[in-house]
């Protein structure tokens, strides 16, 4: 990630870069545009301590995965702001978090359509995600009853029923408007200044709609 960011930073900076790394290496390289703005930020996807303190060190900001609690991205947000410290510099501003999202008029129906996409995502994640994406989503926020969760799905046990709302709430932005709100005003505590909510219903164009609503 070092050499990554190192050539990209320098090729938006509109110089030749001529560098020398140990994953990633430029010879001579230009780009044959001109950037429209000078110092375009860069923000590094990262879940891993060591990623994690890379980022504090040489990016502008972070992109933490999906289905993350907030407890995680709490976490992540101290360890780059310290790496930010160390390397004497300004801690990266922006910290964006994914999360899946169910706006509905009936709270109720929001949260069982998320059970009901939480439950697929986190057995699809424990299977085919990092090691570091899947202790961030079982070892933070409420780690006994995802345990207790993932047994009762991989028995085949309803969402509904192996889900419960307080552990949802760990994993997705569920429920009315003003709920919804409600829940987003958590990760801004944890850090995250740019919450991207990713609709998870059969009508997202409508979620969207109540949740633009609302803040309007």
């Amino acid at each position: 990630m070092r050499d990554a960011v190192t050539i990209t930073r320098a090729l938006l900076q509109g110089v030749t870069v001529t560098y020398i790394g140990k994953a990633f290496s430029a010879d001579g390289v230009r780009l044959d545009f001109t950037p429209r703005r000078e110092n375009v930020p860069i923000l590094t996807a990262a879940m891993g301590e060591q990623a994690l303190r890379l980022c504090g060190e040489i990016a502008d900001g972070v992109i933490i995965s999906n289905l993350v609690p907030t407890a995680f991205t709490r976490r992540a947000v101290a360890i780059i702001r310290e790496a930010a410290t160390r390397a004497n510099r300004r801690a990266p501003r922006e910290v964006v978090q994914y999360v899946p999202g169910a706006v509905c008029a009936d709270g109720a129906e929001a949260r069982r359509i998320a059970k009901r996409s939480v439950a697929a995502m986190l057995t699809a994640y424990a299977q085919t995600a990092s090691a570091a994406t899947r202790a961030a989503m079982s070892e933070h926020g409420r780690p006994e009853d995802f345990a207790r969760a993932m047994s009762r799905l991989t028995r085949g046990d309803a969402p509904e029923d192996a889900i419960d709302d307080r552990l949802l709430a760990e994993y997705a932005v569920a429920g009315t408007p003003d709920e919804c709100l409600a829940q987003a005003e958590r990760y801004a505590e944890a850090g995250v200044t740019e919450l991207a909510i990713a609709p998870i219903g059969e009508r997202p164009a409508d979620d969207i709609a109540r949740l633009g609503d609302a803040i309007t």
